[in-house]
């Protein structure tokens, strides 16, 4: 088996997976957040995952996103410079992206668009090699705190949570959340609550006929006029144009 690479979106929701080879996955557009053998991470298109072969994984991927996904068998890493460090995936297989990673990303793309062949045993062993190469590339898993504030606020998207209430669930101090956060996910607990509950009110209004004012309250906003301004701010969009453009 050669190599397979594609530019993939999932729908939004949960998905869990095995397979018989291996695969690295880097978001291009939007998020991503996956548990690999009970331990989580987020993924951005700062932050990927080498996952091993028949390792069980479940992920979530947010609306409209987008990924980098390279199958690859598993003979393919024998006798490869990188073994050492794809070796050490079963315990660590988050990464921050390197920046040459960029090129590979912009020729992938263009080869998308001239639809022209991708070598992709070569472009496999130059991203893999790049990963490896970067001192900064290995990255930790998320805390358990984290695991456990990030799973309370999905729980709870719909209500009236907030930092607080996140820490008491995670068993940490509000500092020591925010700083597990800023660590891991490069973000603030608000920043990444309003994103999931964003992310909630898209799929609420493209699959369903609910009111928008029911969907801001699913979601956790106040009102109607919060969500709003939230989509408007972070996502160009008003909800009423989004369900117009969606149907």
């Amino acid at each position: 088996m050669d190599p397979i690479i594609s530019l993939k979106s999932y729908a939004e929701g949960a998905s869990l997976h095995v397979h018989d080879f291996h695969q690295l996955v880097i978001p291009t557009n939007g998020t991503m957040e996956i548990e690999i053998n009970g331990s989580g991470g987020y993924l951005t298109n700062a932050r990927g995952v080498l996952i091993p072969a028949a390792c069980h994984h479940e992920f979530s991927a947010s609306s409209g996103s987008q990924y980098v996904v390279a199958d690859i068998p598993i003979d393919f890493m024998m006798g490869d410079s990188v073994d050492s460090w794809t070796s050490r995936t079963v315990n660590e297989p988050f990464f921050t992206v390197p920046l040459s990673f960029n090129h590979l990303l912009a020729y992938l793309k263009d080869a998308g668009q001239q639809r022209h062949a991708v070598n992709a045993d070569a472009w496999v062993r130059l991203a893999l090699g790049s990963i490896a190469s970067d001192p900064q590339a290995p990255c930790a898993t998320k805390p358990e705190p984290l695991a456990k504030a990030t799973a309370f606020m999905r729980a709870n998207i719909d209500q009236a949570i907030t930092c607080k209430h996140v820490a008491l669930a995670a068993g940490v101090s509000e500092r020591k959340l925010n700083y597990l956060f800023h660590q891991s996910m490069q973000a603030t607990p608000h920043a990444y609550l309003l994103e999931l509950r964003i992310e909630r009110a898209i799929s609420l209004l493209c699959s369903g006929n609910l009111p928008i004012s029911a969907i801001a309250h699913a979601s956790g906003f106040s009102d109607q006029s919060a969500l709003t301004h939230a989509m408007k701010r972070t996502r160009g969009i008003t909800p009423a144009k989004l369900r117009r453009v969606s149907t």
